[in-house]
């Protein structure tokens, strides 16, 4: 796997094309000082453990969305953030890295809530069967109204006949662990760190994945965030973004540095249906693009609630 990238290059080096992710709305509620407790004790691990270990790579399940904890089983997946609001979702993705045709990834999603509790699993193929890799992930969590945490594992393996046949880890594939959580210390405010990968074994993984920490600022249907990259990505990374939704529509872009680039990404509804797509710019190795279809009836539901809430309308005046 890793001679694919070599030569297509690595979308999460600071000075290629980045990869991530729109923002969503965390359910409000009381807020429970014990589940908030915790969670700030696990961002604090994260920061602790990012710093010990070696940098990482990986991005199979790259979600089309903008940085944060957002919606469906590719973020739970990628980047450990479970959703507050999530029940049950089913997604598939495509994403053409570097606008180049045999380095693709095409992956396959499910998730599953049971009360607090947040599973998810998938799979995703990524190049061509010669020099192209197969995965399989699975996280698991807990969120509340204002808090949640999740880990992720992912096995990888060559997908040419004598990697398999192999039977050796270190020679065809690798294992990558990781975790994540995000806190609301306010209404409106969302506090996240995310470490992709803290353990891996086997052969290195193909993409860098270092720890991220953010924060976004929603205020009606519209948002701001900004997140930074540890520095053992290279010379660390900033990002900062705003989104804008109307309706069943969502849009955003997002800036990146090292060297100065842009993402742009769109969500739509219809009832139960979304559809998600991202774009990322490069000045020298071209476009990453995603598209993404997903079955939420969350998604619906919380439609469905929002438009219950809103206060009648006057009748007009005789």
């Amino acid at each position: 796997m890793s001679s694919l990238v070599r030569h297509a290059g690595d979308p999460r080096d600071p000075r290629q094309p980045a990869a991530g992710a729109p923002a969503t709305p965390r359910a409000s509620g009381r807020r429970g000082h014990g589940a908030t407790f915790v969670t700030r004790l696990l961002t604090a691990a994260l920061t602790f453990l990012a710093a010990l270990a070696p940098p990482a790579r990986a991005q199979d399940f790259a979600p089309a969305s903008a940085s944060g904890p957002q919606p469906g089983a590719d973020a739970l997946l990628e980047r450990a953030l479970p959703d507050a609001a999530s029940h049950f979702a089913f997604e598939s993705s495509v994403t053409r890295w570097l606008a180049l045709p045999a380095l693709g990834t095409r992956a396959s999603a499910a998730e599953l809530a049971a009360g607090a509790a947040r599973f998810a699993i998938g799979l995703a193929q990524t190049g061509d069967p010669e020099l192209g890799w197969t995965s399989v992930a699975l996280g698991a969590g807990a969120a509340c109204a204002d808090a949640g945490g999740a880990l992720r594992v992912l096995a990888r393996h060559d997908r040419d006949a004598g990697a398999i046949g192999s039977g050796r880890l270190a020679r065809g594939g690798g294992l990558e662990a990781g975790a994540g959580a995000w806190i609301e210390p306010s209404p409106g405010v969302t506090l996240w760190a995310s470490a992709p990968q803290f353990a891996t074994a086997g052969e290195p993984p193909p993409l860098a994945r270092p720890l991220e920490l953010g924060v976004r600022v929603r205020e009606g249907e519209a948002s701001a965030w900004a997140s930074v990259l540890a520095p053992n990505a290279g010379d660390g990374e900033r990002a900062a973004g705003v989104s804008l939704a109307a309706g069943p529509l969502e849009l955003w872009i997002e800036g990146r540095d090292a060297p100065l680039r842009a993402s742009v990404g769109a969500r739509i509804r219809a009832r139960a249906l979304v559809v998600e797509t991202r774009i990322d710019a490069h000045p020298v190795l071209g476009e990453t693009s995603r598209l993404a279809l997903a079955w939420r009836p969350e998604a619906h539901a919380r439609t469905r609630r929002h438009r219950a809430a809103a206060p009648p309308a006057k009748a007009a005046a005789p």
